[in-house]
């Protein structure tokens, strides 16, 4: 009976080197202040996701890696009276990736910039405030665990990004990733 229990854990390895794709779906949550959007404190969340590839190092117990992809961090919106504030976002990261193994499951940290695009728009009051549009480069960092069942990995990430003139921007995040 045990040895029937301990079958799924052959399947079950640590994180190999090699090259990787993946894609995942979480919440975004947005904290813009109000000096930016003329309304009192917008924080929302939304549907975000990103698709991601990347190379890992497997070095003994130490994973390093570099990854880069695309996220979009959906479109949170709020109602203010008879306004409504609406945010579309997304970028381009690229990320420096350190980790630990621990057996099967791996934990990580990242750091990276992402290169984004935003737009602002706020329908419902006269005149109105139309809508603004920005983009930048600014810093994130993050943290994650990942488990793997041979070449395919579940990771579970949350990310922050620093993006200029919000208080908050950030991701969590669940999806899978395939290594070649």
């Amino acid at each position: 009976m045990l040895s029937l229990a301990l079958v799924p854990l052959g399947a079950v390895q640590a994180a190999e080197s090699g090259f990787y794709l993946g894609g995942s779906i979480g919440q975004a949550s947005f904290d813009v202040p109000t000096d930016i959007t003329e309304i009192p404190s917008f924080n929302e969340d939304d549907t975000g996701y990103k698709v991601f590839g990347g190379y890992n190092f497997n070095i003994g117990i130490i994973n390093l890696g570099v990854e880069g992809g695309y996220v979009d961090f959906g479109n949170p919106s709020a109602r203010f009276n008879t306004a409504v504030l609406s945010i579309d976002a997304d970028g381009w990261n690229v990320w420096g990736i350190g980790g630990v193994n621990l057996g099967p499951f791996d934990v990580f940290a990242k750091v990276g910039v992402v290169s984004w695009d935003a737009s602002i728009s706020v329908t419902g009051l006269d005149p109105g405030l139309g809508s603004l549009s920005d983009s930048g480069s600014d810093p994130g960092y993050g943290l994650g665990a990942r488990i793997s069942f041979g070449r395919l990995a579940v990771r579970g990430e949350w990310e922050v990004y620093e993006i200029e003139d919000t208080d908050d921007v950030s991701m969590f995040s669940v999806g899978l990733a395939w290594r070649f």
